[in-house]
């Protein structure tokens, strides 16, 4: 994954085109099926590092690939301050349908579900 270079505010979530990324890691993307929340264990040489919390998955849009056949790049943002946007890369499509599916439940949930359903408690 990487994310975008310089302070946090510059990270806004329409100008991903024009970032300059920086790489930050790579290792195997985890999801949390019920709140989305995104956690990273860098893949290190020959041990694992200490997995890295990287917010909640609140949408993301594909970019193309510019080769045919090729893997796409996601850009996910997610709620957290600092790694609000992410620059994402999997290793084969199954990787890429799987985290398309999620990514439009995260993306339905941030935005109100269901409109008009109602929880209540009793």
């Amino acid at each position: 994954g990487a994310s975008p270079a310089g302070p946090p505010p510059h990270h806004a979530k329409d100008a991903w085109q024009t970032a300059k990324w920086v790489f930050w890691s790579s290792g195997e993307l985890r999801i949390d099926s019920a709140s989305f929340a995104l956690v990273v264990v860098p893949e290190g040489e020959g041990k694992r590092s200490a997995a890295k919390p990287l917010g909640v998955l609140t949408g993301a849009s594909i970019i193309g690939s510019m080769e045919p056949g090729a893997l796409s790049t996601f850009v996910a943002t997610t709620n957290d301050p600092v790694h609000g946007i992410l620059r994402l890369n999997f290793q084969s499509l199954t990787d890429e349908e799987a985290f398309v599916a999620i990514a439009s439940s995260a993306e339905a949930s941030a935005h109100g579900g269901a409109r008009g359903a109602r929880r209540s408690s009793v």
